[in-house]
């Protein structure tokens, strides 16, 4: 597990220069999914279907400013302005990690900033919260705290059922 997730930290670092203006996310996913081949591993969600009605197209999800998440890679050029999502996974030796980081690309105004940076700070908040004993809604309740302290509302999924769901798992050693 710790080699699969080294090994897509090591291609998030590899692409992040392609993350500008005038990108093409389309070309992105390409250069995304070589990087993934070139170091023996596999897209993990190239071809993933789930209960869908068909495979997911790309190896890649990338969404754009109000886009939530799962953006198919497509001729869409990034833009200067734009809050943008790069989310990826893969399957290495039979263990699979999954992974997203955010891109501001080229200036941003105040708002995506702040927005960005206000993440960056609720990730953090979880992952102190992260340690045994404590449960999934300490880690989903801290990031949540954070980010409405500064007017911001992260999408729920699931509603009071999926609360419950997660306040019953507790975090291990």
């Amino acid at each position: 597990m710790r080699k699969a997730g080294a090994t897509l930290a090591e291609i998030f670092v590899e692409i992040a220069d392609r993350m500008k203006p005038e990108a093409i996310t389309s070309e992105v996913d390409y250069s995304f999914e070589a990087a993934i081949r070139k170091r023996g591993a596999k897209p993990a969600f190239k071809g993933y279907q789930g209960g869908a009605k068909y495979p997911f197209p790309a190896s890649t999800c990338i969404s754009i400013d109000s886009e939530v998440v799962h953006g198919i890679p497509s001729k869409r050029r990034l833009l200067t302005g734009q809050l943008v999502g790069l989310d990826s996974g893969l399957e290495l030796d039979g263990w699979f990690s999954d992974m997203a980081a955010s891109f501001m690309i080229g200036p941003v105004n105040d708002v995506k900033r702040r927005l960005w940076k206000t993440t960056q700070e609720a990730l953090y908040k979880g992952i102190e919260e992260a340690r045994p004993g404590n449960r999934l809604n300490d880690i989903a309740g801290a990031i949540q705290d954070h980010i409405e302290k500064w007017f911001f509302h992260h999408p729920r999924f699931g509603g009071a059922r999926h609360r419950y769901f997660a306040s019953r798992r507790t975090c291990r050693p």
